[in-house]
């Protein structure tokens, strides 16, 4: 099997524009990934993965999720990721959303 995971795109989350304030900064980067034998087969390439790093103080969390398989076209995988970037979904938030998205 060989995964290609390739950047989206990044955004950042301060402790002002959230209800909890037990952080410093969140840094979230989105890719997309694509499995290259699922694309020959024709059966939903793409997926994406989310991954948010903490900082409080010096310390830096890291959080990664990853939903594999889940659309057939890269400009709908496009679609689904400039979504996630512009509403700053955090992978414990990303399950909920696909289901609205799409069936997976």
């Amino acid at each position: 099997m060989h995964n290609l995971r390739t950047f989206f795109g990044k955004t950042t989350i301060n402790n002002e524009e959230s209800e909890n304030f037990n952080f410093d900064k969140i840094y979230l980067e989105y890719y997309k990934n694509r499995n290259e034998e699922e694309i020959k087969a024709k059966e939903k390439p793409y997926g994406v993965t989310i991954i948010k790093k903490t900082q409080t103080g010096k310390i830096l969390e890291i959080e990664e999720k990853e939903i594999t398989n889940i659309i057939n076209k890269e400009n709908d995988a496009d679609n689904i990721l400039k979504l996630l970037v512009a509403y700053k979904v955090t992978p414990i938030g990303l399950d909920d959303v696909l289901q609205d998205l799409v069936s997976y």
